[in-house]
């Protein structure tokens, strides 16, 4: 019998589990603060970078859990990615069901469940089956959770296992369950759908790197094999890895290994070069993860500009609200110090420099293709070879045949061959082919020639390959100059694709003539009519970037003709716009290696057809748009000449324009990178006011990414205002300024729901707003304008007004929203912009939630957590009511009023029966209401707004077993329109909502103004509290703003929303207002209503205690 040798246990290891028989686990305060939060039965989730520890600090916890006496399992969902729902969750359960030796054959229980939601079948699991049969406490720690960000239900999965805690109110049992989650995400990524309640719950396991005080088990390691000089050396590891788990484990180990070794400075330095700076190390298992990381991002080039900034040096606050900021930290290549984020260590300060910056941000296909393995490399290799040798070839053949040609037919047959050439994907670019056509198109020197290689009969039999060679061309027909000289080819190009009678060139005949129509009214100064055809052309291809440049100079004209200030900035930023988006295509075109040619024509071609262009299908009728179309601030996609999609309505024609320019060769001006960006560089030279317009620097560099990247436009200088003293207003705020003009107006906005079935309750509001904005008249002379958009009442309007509010940079702050639904996203948005934001009904906890609250966000109505609790004490104290069902629509405000409900009625001694939810827009309660009535409840309690509560009002007392239940609902029904569309069914009934009686002399003033103005009484009490924000806003605006000499104004972002953040004592209609430190301002003033005699009448006052 062989006798094996005791197996070795390595004192350091990098990568992997540390298990507990490996001498050089760190413990950190993280390890005792994870312990002790789950033995008191928290949530929790440490969502880090990889190879921060986190196994290691799953494998440490569970054997102290067990030690404890508590079921502990680690569930990894490492190697889940592209499971179906069904098996997913069936693996989860059969480890639990191993785990935990229960009696239940999973698979049969899940298919005779099979009836039930698949996350609802999760939760019975855990309710009907794990905790029945398992004494004691349970932790569940679910690893690798970022495998599931792109699966279609993990929303419902994180939903699953936040109601599985929020239960725990109504069964107690509940309490002996826990999870952990860990992985490399971010809360808000965990539910996607803006829709519903965010991941809000829990507590954040921050993992950060060792402290040189918690390294004694490493400097133990390193004195076994250098006892004079381990701390040395572990001094100058940490002065590279900052402690950083991964790293430091890896260079103990790799100096551990050669005792003998002379372990000064040097050598270290030289050992860190070896192993993670050189090129070789590139492949290195932490730097590829973060590699991958950035490059792999949708979001990469906000990346990279963000730790661009980092990487200088350049203060960048924390902003948990960013998207970005949150990426980047997941990275790993960046961690948070006193606020703002750093770079996480001094490796990855010399890996990621400047160069790897640079070429990061230029498209790198070799990394593509070195990605390959096996198989795919062979087929790259043999793929390189057909692109590299086969495809060359036959662009020299068909380039010379081109130049022998002695017919159009021969040129245009060469010229076709070249457009059809197509590298396969991934390893070749058609770039060079698509070009060398061009060049030789537009390198003849005859426009009859030019002409006639664009004849249709010569393509009877092959009308693709015509249509393929216009897109080639025509997308560089640019009108450079105004002179209509590319028109005459455009005309011709689209008679004959309409004598074509191809199926196919119906998008691109109609783009060709609403974009000469275009150029048409612009000739004759006809701005307005051009805008319309320039619209329709790129509503059919947003991608052509000739038509984008044309559209900026109309939207230059318009601006320049414009008596309006503000309709001019508009006009000029959108020209920007569009100039920025053709800036993104052509920096994504390949420029000629130095000293490259390709062939052109020098010959003068004799002509063959001398006709002249007709046009038979030119419109007859701007076709009309209801806006612009909204147009992307970002690099976009590399336009394709092969794809232009037809809109879905008929585009009605233009009447023929008049006689076109004389027709001229068209010359090889546009058919490179620098010759575009020439072209738009001597635009805004000749248009000094497009790069003046008053921006945020900072604003102003995200909106316009690429102007800023490839110096079309400066970086401004901070913001600094000229006086009459020769003084300047400089702008030292964190997050920038808003600059004020002399005798230009100060800007806010408001984001209220003012059209569709809710429409009440925003009105009433912006009511509210105008009559302040009217009382004030203006501050330090300037006027106040209001920019009123829709927030829709839905995460969709709130996120549309949003991003129209924070691209707007002379935006000063906000009054918004009127839904808590439409308040979660807009905050988001806002706020990364640093737009102060007040809302005058949005009252959903998770907005001031300490947890979630974005940073520039307050409110001047009260937190549902008292509504709720208010309606709660009312039904259990008041009513004597002890049974209640309670439904949501799914909406923040909603679904978060009804848990405070609940676990308010429960706390009071009451029994929430049910607890249901119904799509908002339902158009037939009778199947929930059935379901409700079989509970048995005493009233109905349903926090939710118009549209969905008329209907349960109206159909609950045709259910049979609600004879009698008393309805109860919230200030989303706090309005005439609720009691009109509901009728008598609403006699009697309950609603909660802050108190409509002020009874105080502003709130008098105020009415008769609000009476004489809009001829009609309140119709919400939200318009006092809209009154107040506004107020709030005003009052802050005017104690921060700097103020020149000239009449000029600077208004800090910063300093704004801490003006906001520090009010006290501030009386307005609703009482007396003073913010706390989660942005809750209001006075807070809960009744309890009654439905008579078709109004609300206060009959209850709550006390918050």
């Amino acid at each position: 019998m062989t006798t094996l040798p005791p197996r070795r246990t390595p004192y350091f290891v990098a990568g992997g589990t540390l298990g507990p028989h490996i001498p050089s686990y760190v413990t950190r305060p993280t390890d005792d603060e994870l312990f002790e939060r789950v033995l008191a039965g928290e949530l929790c989730y440490v969502l880090t970078p990889r190879q921060m520890g986190k196994s290691s600090l799953v494998a440490r916890t569970m054997v102290r859990l067990r030690e404890a006496q508590i079921g502990a399992v680690a569930v990894d969902l490492q190697d889940s990615g592209g499971l179906d729902e069904e098996t997913f969750y069936l693996n989860i359960l059969d480890e639990l069901r191993r785990a935990f030796q229960l009696d239940l054959a999973v698979e049969e229980w899940w298919d005779a469940n099979g009836r039930l939601g698949a996350s609802l079948r999760f939760r019975r699991f855990f309710t009907d089956h794990l905790l029945p049969q398992v004494n004691g406490r349970v932790v569940i720690f679910i690893d690798e959770i970022d495998t599931m960000l792109t699966m279609p239900f993990r929303d419902n999965f994180f939903a699953a296992i936040r109601l599985l805690f929020n239960d725990r109110s109504g069964d107690p049992e509940l309490e002996r369950l826990t999870f952990v989650l860990l992985g490399v995400a971010s809360p808000s990524e965990l539910i996607a759908d803006s829709s519903r309640t965010p991941f809000n719950i829990g507590k954040k396991i921050n993992l950060r790197e060792f402290e040189p005080a918690d390294a004694e088990p490493l400097l133990k390691g390193l004195q076994k094999a250098h006892p004079a000089q381990a701390k040395a050396i572990l001094e100058r590891i940490f002065y590279w890895t900052s402690g950083h788990p991964y790293l430091t484990q890896q260079l103990c180990l790799l100096i551990n290994q050669t005792p003998d070794h002379d372990w000064h400075d040097a050598k270290i330095d030289a050992l860190v070069r070896q192993t993670f700076l050189s090129d070789e190390a590139r492949n290195e298992d932490n730097i590829k993860l973060i590699q991958s990381r950035i490059s792999g991002s949708d979001n990469k080039r906000r990346l990279l500009n963000l730790y661009k900034q980092v990487y200088r040096g350049q203060t960048v606050k924390e902003n948990k609200a960013s998207v970005a900021q949150n990426q980047l930290l997941l990275s790993g290549l960046v961690s948070l110090a006193d606020g703002r984020l750093q770079v996480r260590n001094q490796i990855y300060r010399n890996v990621f420099d400047r160069d790897w910056i640079r070429r990061e941000t230029e498209i790198n296909w070799g990394v593509v293709i070195g990605a390959m393995g096996g198989i795919i490399a062979l087929l790259a290799i043999l793929a390189l070879l057909y692109n590299s040798v086969l495809l060359p070839n036959q662009q020299r053949n068909f380039e010379l045949n081109f130049l022998q040609a002695t017919s159009p037919e021969e040129r245009a047959e060469a010229l076709a061959g070249l457009a059809s050439i197509r590298p396969l994907p991934l390893i070749g670019d058609a770039a060079p082919y698509e070009k060398s056509m061009r060049d030789l198109f537009f390198g003849i020197e005859s426009w009859e020639q030019q002409k006639a290689i664009y004849d249709y009969d010569q393509f009877k039999d092959s009308p693709q390959k015509y249509v393929r060679m216009v897109k080639l061309a025509y997308i560089l027909m640019v009108d450079a100059d105004n002179s209509g000289q590319t028109t005459p080819m455009l005309l011709h190009l689209a008679d004959n694709l309409n004598q074509l009678e191809f199926d196919g060139a119906s998008a691109l005949i109609q783009e060709i003539n609403q974009w000469t129509s275009g150029r048409v009214f612009a000739e004759n100064s006809e701005y307005e009519n051009a805008l319309e055809a320039y619209n329709n052309a790129i509503a059919i291809n947003p991608n052509n970037q000739a038509t984008l440049f044309e559209r900026a100079r109309i939207f230059t004209e318009l601006g320049n003709a414009s008596s309006d200030q503000i309709a001019s900035a508009d006009n000029y930023r959108l020209a920007l716009a569009d100039l920025d988006r053709v800036v993104s295509f052509i920096l994504l075109q390949p420029e000629p290696e130095a000293g490259e040619s390709l062939p052109t024509s020098t010959v003068t071609l004799t002509p063959t057809n001398t006709s002249e262009p007709t046009n038979t299908v030119m419109p007859t009728a701007v076709a009309p748009l209801p806006a612009a179309p909204t147009l992307e601030l970002t690099t976009m996609s590399t336009p394709n000449a092969t794809d232009t999609t037809p809109l879905d309505t008929t585009i009605m024609p233009i009447q023929p324009p008049p006689p076109t320019p004389t027709p001229r060769p068209l010359p090889p001006q546009f058919n490179t990178r620098s010759q575009w960006l020439n072209l738009i560089r001597e635009f805004l030279q000749s248009e000094p006011i497009l790069a003046s317009v008053s921006l945020d620097t900072e604003s102003s560099e995200s909106i316009y990414p690429n102007l800023f990247s490839s110096s079309l436009i400066e970086t401004p200088l901070p913001t600094a205002i000229a006086v009459g003293s020769g003084d300047e207003l400089t702008c030292d705020d964190a997050i920038g300024c808003v600059e004020i003009a002399p005798g230009d107006a100060i800007r806010v906005a408001s984001a209220l729901v003012i059209t569709g079935p809710n429409e009440s309750l925003g009105l009433d509001s912006q009511y509210g707003i105008e009559i302040a904005i009217a009382d004030r008249g203006e501050i330090n002379g300037h006027a106040i304008e209001l920019q009123a958009e829709d927030d829709g009442c839905s995460a969709e309007g709130g996120q549309t007004a949003g991003q129209k509010i924070a691209s707007d940079p002379s935006i000063v702050g906000i009054i918004g929203t009127s839904c808590s639904g439409a308040g979660i996203p807009m905050s988001q948005i806002v706020c990364e912009a640093g737009i102060a934001m007040i809302s005058p009904s949005s009252t959903a906890p998770i907005l001031t939630d300490p947890e979630t609250r974005q940073p520039c966000y307050f409110r001047t109505v009260p937190n549902d957590k008292i509504q709720g609790r208010a309606m709660a004490e009312f039904v259990f104290n008041e009513l004597g009511l002890t049974k209640a069902a309670v439904v949501h629509d799914g909406d923040s405000y909603t679904e978060d009023l009804a848990s405070v409900f609940r676990d308010s009625f429960i706390e009071l001694g009451g029994d929430v029966v049910a607890f249901e939810a119904e799509a908002s827009d339902a158009t037939n309660v009778e199947p929930l209401l059935t379901t409700v009535a079989a509970a048995g409840p005493e009233i109905i309690y349903y926090p939710v707004f118009i549209p969905l509560g008329s209907l349960i009002t109206k159909t609950a007392n045709e259910i049979d077993g609600l004879e009698g239940v008393i309805l109860a609902a919230t200030d989303g029904v706090l309005s005439p329109d609720f009691i009109d569309a509901s009728g008598d069914a609403a006699e009697g009934m309950y609603v909660s909502g802050s108190n409509w009686d002020f009874g105080n002399d502003i709130y008098t003033t105020f009415l008769k103004t609000y009476q004489t103005e809009y001829g009609t009484e309140p119709t919400a009490p939200f318009h006092a509290h809209a009154f107040d924000a506004t107020n709030m806003l005003l009052d802050a605006i005017e104690a921060v703003a700097q103020v020149g000499n000239d009449g000029s104004m600077l208004i800090g972002r910063q300093a704004l929303i801490d003006q906001i953040a520090s009010t006290s004592g501030m009386v307005g209609i609703t009482g007396t207002l003073s913010c706390d430190g989660n942005g809750d301002c209001a006075d807070i003033q809960i009744v309890i209503n009654i439905v008579e005699d078709s109004s609300f009448k206060a009959i209850w006052n709550y006390a918050d205690e």
